[in-house]
């Protein structure tokens, strides 16, 4: 399957990139740009981790929420029953 970065790769490749683009042979430490490319990879990395989330729900498994397997189980049918 797909590797998903970690968030200190996106940030690594996010400063290599606008480093690039700039002209720069490395970003200041502390810039606007260093603040943007870590805001903007903290939010491709939740993207990442949403769409993994996305994935356990689409079939039902162990890694599903509760709520997936019931809405699952009612609309093939299965009748939940009352815990004992």
């Amino acid at each position: 399957p797909y590797e998903i970065p970690t968030l200190g790769k996106l940030i690594a490749d996010g400063e290599k990139d606008i480093a690039y683009e700039l002209g720069l042979q490395k970003l200041p430490p502390v810039s606007v740009e260093q603040a943007l490319n870590v805001s903007f990879s903290s939010q491709v990395r939740d993207l990442y981790d949403h769409q993994s989330w996305i994935k356990d729900q689409i079939i039902p498994s162990a890694t599903s929420d509760d709520e997936t397997i019931i809405k699952t189980a009612t609309y093939e049918g299965v009748i939940r029953k009352q815990a004992t």
